[in-house]
């Protein structure tokens, strides 16, 4: 179970699923997905999609020349400043200077 909403995520977390939509694909409920992330990760499961999110914002802005807006857009975001909040949040530096070094 634990390993199926790992791939899942790997396949849609650009595309901001519910945590209640990766339930019902793997046929559970939203808060057995978490006891099970909890007990095996010791993350709630939201947080193993942010991180996997940061994860690919990190490796674009290390790696890549594109715009900091375009990779928010590239991540699913709609907005850019949401992104830029969403990284700063969970990155705890500002993009630009994650990119800078």
């Amino acid at each position: 179970m634990f390993h199926r909403f790992n791939q899942l995520i790997e396949a849609h977390y650009k595309e901001h699923l519910t945590l209640n939509k990766y339930a019902e694909k793997i046929n559970i409920t939203e808060a057995r997905l978490n006891e099970v992330c909890r007990r095996l990760a010791g993350l709630p499961s939201k947080r193993l999609i942010m991180d996997r999110l940061i994860q690919e914002a990190r490796r674009l802005l290390s790696f890549s020349s594109v715009s900091i807006s375009e990779i928010g857009y590239e991540l699913g975001f709609k907005d850019p400043a949401y992104f830029a909040r969403f990284f700063r949040k969970n990155a705890g530096v500002t993009a630009k200077k994650y990119r800078n070094g």
